[in-house]
Order: structure tokens, then C-alpha cells, then sequence
């Protein structure tokens, strides 16, 4: 199934299998430490060469990736929680359960003139921004709307099919939560997740899904209750096992050590690493395992360093991030409640990205 873009929307793809024949016994006995070395270079995946640049100017991130998988450019415009809150009768209900978040963001200093704005009026001129940039496509990684607001979810939908951009969405926490309505995060979803319908591509999974953009695979994971499931955690091994390079997209990012504040599995767990250095989420009540959430961590490592996932992409924390883990990248793109974005271009790799590109400018991160 195709959409208007002409991008793929995927579910669970099949993982192909290549089958080789084993080396000749007759090579290997005339020359066995030649036949082993082969052998061993046949099954070693060379790492490839990657690299970042960053800078992040008055609201506006700039994120650059350059990898050999890419073949030509891309470019993502990517926005994360612009909280919209206006509201019409539909929400009269619930009016107590978004009291608190009615009130959190209905004034917002803009981001450059550093004028008073509203969540509404941002998306709405980000989204001009990004149809004079003209990028692949728009993505929002979620807290789109303070609570589900249908008034504000027809609004954001609106200003999606008007900008003439391909666009995709994930779920943030706000988004299907009214304060106090729900405890269960997996029933208070399911029962508001309906309203969010308009925002996603046509016929996908809203709790992951993938496409495809000029040979770069987006897959989008729905981990907004700060849980993740094991058909999604099925879904991310199955999708990464394709031979295609890929970008895992959620609104809350990835533990990483030294950024407790805000990570999968927030509030209940606390983060910690083991002796292995492996991840581990442990409840601060009863001691328990976060087990789904320690498994997704460490298939994200493991695609990072096997297949081809050049880097985790996230918002919810309202700050501009570029964090490391060994070999792994994430990159947390600001609140857009003021009208920051972010704009994520992937090019094809040179051997020399840096004698290509240049000293990086001051006000860079550098090249990592």
C-alpha cells in the first residue's frame, strides 16, 4: 500500500535468509590458515563509516548525517511537543482531567523574537517554514496536543494536509492522556488513541510502523506510556534484519548513562548499568525488573552495531540533546510550543567527510 507520497507504509516485513556454501574441504586442507582467514573475512561485517554533525542555534537544530549506506540526500523537517490545548464542547467531559495542562502552555516565549506565542500559532508557522524548505518529508515524534483535545487534533491534521508534505507521527505521553482518568497507561490509551487516527499515514499500525524514504527506512516506535511490548520489540528486530539503512524514531529517548532525567520507562524505573555494561531499568518500589524495556535497549545496541540503524531520534524533553553510547547516536530535537525544529539531513558518505566538509563552525558539537 502506497501513499500519496509515493512512501511505503510497512508492517511486519519477512527477514531474508542468504544461504552460502560452505568453503572446499579439499582448499581447506592445502592451505588451512589461508582457508580460515577467508573465511573469517567472509563473515566479518566491516564497520561503516559514519558521522555526525550538530549545531543548535536560537531554537533551530541542524543535524547531519553522512553515512557510505546513504545514496543520495535527504532531508527530514522533525518537530516534537508543540502541546496545542485549545479545546471546544467535546471536551467540556474531561474538562478536570486537563485542567493542569490547559494552563501549561497557552503562552510560550517564540524561540527567536522572544515575543509571547501560543502552541498554535508555532505549528502553524513551522510548517511554512518547512514548505518553503521543501523537505523529503515532515515528521512529529509526539505531545502534539497537552491532552486529546479533538478540536486540536482536527487542527493539527488540517495544517498536515494543507503544508503538501508527506507527514508522519508518532504518539507522545500528552496525547492520549487526561490527568487522573486512567492509572493503567496501556488501557488510557487504547481508549483516547482512536482520536490521534487523523494524524498517522493511512492503513499503519499506530503503535509501530515503518516507511521508506530514498533507501532510508524510518521506523516508528509508540513507546508514550514509557513501556514498549514485545510484538513491538518483534516488530524493531524484524524491521532493523532488512538490508536497508534505518533511523528508529519515539518521543522518549533511550537511557544513556550520565542523563537520568528523562528516558524510557520514566517515572517508575531507575536506570541503572550492570557490571556487563548492559542497561538496567529497576523499580524503585519493589526492586523489579523493567524487562521489555532492558530487551528494546538492547536490540537498539545491538541493530546499531550489527545492521544498519544510524542513529535513535526523540523528543519529550524540551531541550536539544546529542548524546552517545559506544557506537550508538540519539539526538533529542527541542519543544515546538515556540517554534523550534530541527533539520535532519542524511547524506551519502565521502572516505573523508571531514576533509570534504570542514573544521565544523563554533557553535557546533563537532564531528562524532
Amino acid at each position: 500500500m502506497k501513499n500519496d507520497s509515493g512512501r511505503t507504509p510497512r508492517g511486519l516485513s519477512r527477514r531474508s535468509f542468504i544461504k552460502t556454501a560452505p568453503a572446499v574441504a579439499a582448499t581447506a586442507a592445502m592451505a588451512p590458515r589461508a582457508a580460515l582467514a577467508g573465511e573469517a573475512a567472509k563473515k566479518t561485517k566491516r564497520q561503516p563509516l559514519n558521522c555526525y554533525n550538530y549545531t543548535s542555534i536560537s531554537g533551530v537544530q541542524n543535524l547531519s548525517i553522512w553515512s557510505e549506506w546513504i545514496k543520495e540526500d535527504i532531508h527530514l523537517f522533525v518537530l516534537a511537543d508543540t502541546h496545542l490545548f485549545e479545546t471546544d464542547a467535546r471536551n467540556l467531559p474531561y474538562s478536570e482531567f486537563s485542567a493542569r495542562m490547559s494552563k501549561a502552555y497557552n503562552s510560550v516565549p517564540h524561540h527567536e523574537s522572544h515575543q509571547a506565542t501560543t502552541p498554535a500559532v508555532s505549528l502553524k508557522e513551522s510548517l511554512e517554514i518547512a514548505g518553503e524548505k521543501r523537505p523529503d518529508a515532515v515528521v512529529h515524534l509526539g505531545d502534539l496536543v497537552s491532552f486529546p483535545s479533538e478540536y486540536s487534533i482536527e487542527y493539527a491534521a488540517r495544517l498536515f494536509r494543507q503544508c503538501g508534505l508527506p507527514c508522519y507521527y508518532i504518539s507522545g505521553n500528552h496525547d492520549w492522556c487526561y490527568e487522573g482518568f486512567e492509572a493503567d497507561a496501556q488501557k488510557h490509551r487504547a481508549t483516547f488513541m482512536p482520536r490521534l487516527k487523523p494524524l498517522y499515514p493511512e492503513g499503519v499500525d499506530p503503535l509501530q510502523y515503518s516507511i521508506v524514504i530514498k533507501g532510508l527506512k524510518l521506523i516508528f516506535i509508540d513507546d508514550s506510556t514509557g513501556d514498549v511490548t514485545d510484538g513491538q520489540i518483534e516488530f524493531f528486530r524484524k524491521e532493523v534484519a532488512e538490508d536497508i539503512p534505518s533511523i528508529l524514531m519515539m518521543h522518549i529517548g533511550l537511557f544513556l548513562p550520565g542523563h537520568e532525567s528523562f528516558y524510557l520507562g520514566f517515572p517508575d524505573y531507575i536506570p541503572t548499568l550492570g557490571a556487563d555494561g548492559a542497561v538496567q531499568m529497576i523499580s524503585a518500589a519493589d526492586g523489579s525488573h523493567a524487562a521489555n524495556i532492558e530487551r528494546f535497549h538492547a536490540e537498539v545496541q545491538r541493530a546499531n552495531a550489527h545492521n544498519k540503524l544510524l542513529a535513535v531520534v526523540a523528543g519529550h524533553n524540551h531541550v536539544v540533546k546529542a548524546e552517545e553510547i559506544g557506537p550508538l547516536r540519539q539526538f533529542v530535537v527541542p519543544l515546538n510550543a515556540d517554534g523550534s525544529y530541527t533539520d535532519l539531513h542524511i547524506h551519502p558518505a565521502t572516505t573523508a567527510p571531514r576533509a570534504k566538509y570542514g573544521t565544523p563552525p563554533k557553535s557546533a558539537l563537532g564531528w562524532f
